[in-house]
């Protein structure tokens, strides 16, 4: 969606009446229309960015990259400094092997926040796929395309990720069966529980949260319970802590909640209520073993 933003602004910067000047010509790829339009703009007024921006354009639609070039950099000269611009260069740039100048649009265009990596994937581009450079720019851009993927900090509650037999930590007997995912590219793990005792079951959100700086949870079951954590990941574990609650004996309460990472590949996921720095009793203490595939 991000893409389509970025690309969709060749038509939607600058007035409407300018977009609608060449939007005909441009539906019926009638480049050199678009040409014949923007040279008469240019006579009104020669600092028209627009009118530059779309004679390059559709100078690099007809293969003319040199004629390109030397309207794209009127329209950036003229304070049209904006993805599609920087991209069109860098095509044009490309086609006639400066490849210099080609990447440092593209480096441009990724340091102001384009997430338009595919736009890349194109032919023009062919001679720097393997130009390490290039591959930098790229990632950049998927990283801003997708963040979660790129920031190691949605990375750390991983160790929870996969379809699991939980039991109970002590006794061993059985607990349920959860399924935990990586959902909306990376950005938020999705917890699906189901519990031993028929007809309990509950899910869990849990993500990141760059604000704050912490990881969030909101858990809620199918009887209307539901938690609210948040905490971080210290060294093998993730703490999440509920805000302070008071209970009918009129005292302050919390819910902790420790994933502990272990050797062997489980995780051990304990539920305590604390009141104040001690333990009140433990809600759940269940240890997670990966199903066999």
């Amino acid at each position: 969606m991000k893409i389509k933003v970025i690309i969709g602004a060749l038509l939607c910067f600058g007035c409407a009446s300018a977009q609608n000047a060449y939007q005909k010509e441009l539906n019926n790829q009638n480049y050199k229309g678009v040409i014949e339009k923007a040279q008469h703009a240019l006579k009104v007024n020669r600092t028209d960015s627009i009118a530059s921006y779309y004679m390059g354009f559709s100078y690099t639609k007809l293969n003319e990259p040199k004629k390109a070039i030397e309207y794209l950099i009127r329209a950036k000269n003229n304070g049209l400094n904006i993805f599609p611009v920087q991209l069109n260069l860098a095509k044009n740039y490309a086609v006639l092997e400066e490849y210099d100048n080609a990447l440092d649009e593209l480096q441009e265009g990724a340091n102001a926040g384009s997430p338009a990596y595919a736009q890349l994937d194109v032919m023009e581009f062919e001679g720097l796929v393997d130009n390490e450079r290039f591959k930098a720019i790229r990632q950049q851009m998927l990283n801003t395309a997708f963040p979660c993927k790129g920031d190691a900090n949605y990375r750390k509650f991983d160790f929870w990720v996969g379809d699991w037999e939980v039991t109970h930590f002590v006794k061993g007997t059985p607990a349920g069966k959860s399924m935990i995912r990586k959902e909306e590219d990376g950005c938020v793990i999705r917890e699906n529980w189901i519990s031993a005792t028929p007809g309990i079951t509950g899910t869990s959100l849990n993500f990141f949260n760059t604000n704050s700086n912490q990881w969030e949870q909101l858990w809620v079951d199918n009887s209307g319970t539901f938690l609210k954590l948040k905490g971080s990941r210290v060294g093998n574990q993730m703490i999440l802590v509920s805000e302070p609650f008071v209970k009918n004996d009129g005292k302050s309460y919390q819910n902790r909640i420790t994933w502990t990472k272990q050797d062997d590949g489980t995780v051990r996921q304990l539920w305590e209520l604390l009141q104040g720095d001690d333990v009140v009793s433990v809600a759940f203490d269940g240890l997670y073993t990966p199903i066999a595939k």
